[in-house]
Parts: structure tokens; sequence; C-alpha cells
């Protein structure tokens, strides 16, 4: 994964490890394995993780933990990720993008807005699982954009066990009726030959 931002920001996505973010602010540990991608700054900052990826041809889901400390304060949800928006700017958002837009682009270079936070969410949440279905982009490269800014107040931003995965076929109820009763009379059948 590759980091970007505004200029002027005065933090950035850090690994994490253990129980504290990078400038010493208490956080839960990564949910799965030793580390997490998370922000940390001591200044206001707009800052940008981003991946590209194939999606394969079969159908295929993202999946990934996040976890949000915006201290005590509102989120500001803008359409900008500019960290001197004014007045105020305090979001986070994960969007999926065409590869050819600007990384800061929030318009039409973003193919599928997966998260971002609103005025009125909770400002701090534990690790949460956020999915989403890349079906519709099979075959093609798209960029994975993890977006964080704020110019209010610290906000720590993790994001932890990124999965893309085919999701399992789950039969429907009246199917597995079915399948249980051809069973149990194959059953009855092998007893009666028995």
């Amino acid at each position: 994964m590759d980091c970007g931002g505004s200029a002027g920001s005065r933090g950035t996505w850090f690994v994490q490890t253990g129980t504290t973010s990078q400038f010493g602010v208490p956080v839960p540990a990564p949910p799965e394995g030793t580390f997490a991608a998370m922000t940390d700054q001591i200044g206001p900052t707009s800052t940008i993780l981003y991946q590209d990826i194939a999606v394969p041809s079969t159908p295929t889901v993202l999946s990934f933990d996040l976890y949000i400390n915006n201290g005590n304060i509102a989120f500001f949800s803008p359409p900008t990720l500019d960290l001197t928006f004014p007045p105020d700017n305090q979001q986070f958002r994960m969007d999926i993008m065409n590869t050819a837009a600007p990384l800061t682009d929030v318009g039409s270079g973003v193919l599928l807005n997966v998260y971002q936070t609103n005025p009125g969410d909770p400002p701090v949440t534990g690790y949460t699982i956020v999915t989403a279905n890349l079906s519709a982009f099979a075959g093609q490269t798209v960029r994975l954009r993890f977006a964080a800014v704020d110019n209010d107040e610290v906000l720590e931003v993790g994001c932890a066990n990124l999965q893309l995965r085919t999701p399992v076929p789950t039969l429907a109820l009246p199917m597995l009726l079915a399948r249980r009763v051809l069973l149990a009379g194959a059953a009855v059948w092998k007893l009666r030959l028995a």
C-alpha cells in the first residue's frame, strides 16, 4: 500500500502494534495478527492510504476491520479531502476508485463509496467489520482508497484484516428442506435394502 495526502499535513498512516497509537493515544490492539494501519497526527491532516488491485473474475467481496476514534467531537463530511476546508472537515471514507482519477477525487472518480463517516455518527467505535461486494468490477483493476481528514481535533482511524474473498453460496431454506427430505428418503431406502 502507498500513502499520499495534502501538502501541510501533520500526520500520516502508521503501522500500529499494541494498544497505543504512534503518538501515544490509547487504542485497541489490532483485531487479528499483530499489525493494523492507523492514522495519527499532531495537527491538521489529510492523509490517504491506497492500493491498486485486480478484481478477480469470480464474485468477490472486500472486507476489513475498521476502528474510529474521533474523541468527543462531531464528524463533518464535506465533499472534499482538503484539510483547509472552512470551517470543519473531520471525516474518514473508504472508496473504490478509478485508477486514472486523482487520489483526492470525491466525484466521478469514485466508483463505489464503501464507508463514510457522517454528522451524528458515534465518535468512537471498536473494530467493526466493513464489507462491500466488488462483483460489479470483476476483471478490472481498481484502487482501494482509505482517506482521513481532520482539521478540528485528532482523528485515529485503524484498518486491519483486509481481505478479498469469494462468498460461500448459501442454500435457501426450501432447498435445505428438499435436500433433507431426499437424504432421509435415501437413508430409508438403504435400510430397506439391508
